[in-house]
């Protein structure tokens, strides 16, 4: 019965230390990310008026390859999500040679589009996400 009550314990610390970390974590970088998500949203438009789809995935990309941290993952996705939105679709965009509409199909694409990242490759992918809820919604609406 005490293991069990040593076991409980330390389980709970555990879960009690992780959202503590979760919370000091949220509360020192909040205003950044806030900042970060007001200046994707303006920099989204701005893609999005000038380009296509593409030029979405470009601009995504050279976000990756200035900032890849965890804030900056963040206003990455607010970033594509606005971007794609506002952008008009380009030729093939979400043909199934290009993203495709399955879930093997987008992570190899997005595999093929981040391998010119080096160590910001993982970044790349996460940001690049929102494309295949993005083109699942264009073939289904």
């Amino acid at each position: 019965m005490k293991v069990l009550l040593i076991v409980l314990s330390i389980i709970v610390i555990v879960i009690g230390g992780a959202i503590g970390a979760g919370y000091w974590w949220w509360s020192n970088n909040e205003a950044v990310i806030n900042q970060q998500v007001e200046q994707a949203f303006e920099q989204a438009s701005d893609v999005a008026q000038q380009g296509d789809s593409f030029a979405c995935i470009n601009a995504a990309k050279l976000r990756v390859k200035q900032c890849s941290d965890m804030t900056c993952q963040v206003a990455h996705n607010v970033f594509v999500n606005q971007c794609l939105q506002q952008a008009p679709l380009g030729e093939d965009f979400c043909s199934d040679s290009s993203t495709g509409n399955k879930i093997a199909d987008f992570s190899q694409w997005s595999v093929e589009n981040c391998a010119d990242m080096g160590d910001k490759q993982q970044a790349c992918i996460i940001a690049l996400s929102s494309v295949a809820d993005f083109c699942a919604n264009q073939s289904n609406g």
